[in-house]
């Protein structure tokens, strides 16, 4: 297995092209690396609510102050 082909490989598991039989056929310690690489990828943060704190915030900040004349 050439070294062009290994980044080939990694490069289509990165784009989430990869083929399970390519992978099943993989040494161990690549599908390690694929897997690993694929965990990083796959993870998405969690996404923020509509309304976030902020807003809330400046909506309670006006609410409490007014509109300056109290």
């Amino acid at each position: 297995m050439t070294d062009v082909w290994k980044s080939q490989v990694l490069f289509t598991e990165i784009n989430g092209n990869f083929a399970y039989t390519a992978h099943k056929s993989l040494p161990q310690h690549m599908k390690k690396l694929v897997s690993r690489i694929r965990q990083v990828h796959s993870f998405s943060p969690p996404r923020l609510p509509l309304q976030s704190p902020c807003t809330t915030l400046h909506k309670n900040a006006s609410t409490h102050h007014g509109d300056g004349n109290s």
